[in-house]
């Protein structure tokens, strides 16, 4: 329902922040890895959603990267894993780290998360193993412009595989490129 909260920063705290959008302040549940990118309150701010409905309640959960987000979705999608559960577990560990735990099939790295036992350690590697993208195609480059011009192509249709490639190739060869001409150049290839 909710794609992400771009406005204001009004609070943080490790486990849940308050974004002012249009006058409306979302309270948010977090990472810990997401309120460590937070900036200082009063700041403008996006962060990319996910809305649980219940029966008794709403709840939204932000995440700083879109691949956060993902993993997110897909520890939900395990057995006897809800959304405090998921929070819980990418406040333990990095979501690079996550990742490469589940694709490598470390139990044992994911056992040391807190709240997180051997079984269900074993059981997200057993569900989700192979089914997280690469690492190094989701992580954010850290270049905003790039991001946002991976994110114009995948728009356009293109794979995130495909879209990343094309503009991290260009943006190899002309750093200072604009998104207008980094797009225009990964179309042209």
């Amino acid at each position: 329902m909710f794609e992400y909260l771009d406005g204001t920063l009004s609070s943080k705290t490790p486990a849940m922040a308050v974004i002012e959008c249009s006058g409306v302040g979302y309270r948010v549940f977090i990472s810990f890895s997401t309120y460590e990118k937070l900036p200082a309150p009063g700041e403008k701010v996006k962060i990319f959603t996910h809305l649980i409905h219940r029966d008794d309640a709403m709840e939204l959960y932000g995440f700083a990267t879109e691949f956060e987000r993902e993993l997110f979705r897909k520890l939900i999608s395990v057995t006897r894993i809800g959304p405090k559960l998921a929070i819980s577990i990418l406040s333990g560990i990095s979501p690079k780290e996550l990742a490469s735990a589940i694709d490598i099939g470390d139990v044992k790295t994911l056992s040391k998360i807190p709240r997180l036992g051997k079984k269900t350690a074993e059981r997200i590697v057993m569900e989700l193993r192979g089914k997280i993208e690469s690492v190094d195609m989701r992580e954010p480059i850290g270049c905003d412009i790039v991001s946002q011009a991976i994110d114009a192509l995948v728009a356009l249709g293109f794979s995130l595989t495909d879209a990343t490639t094309a503009i991290r190739k260009v943006h190899s060869e002309k750093p200072d490129a604009s998104i207008d001409e980094l797009i225009k150049s990964a179309l042209r290839k």
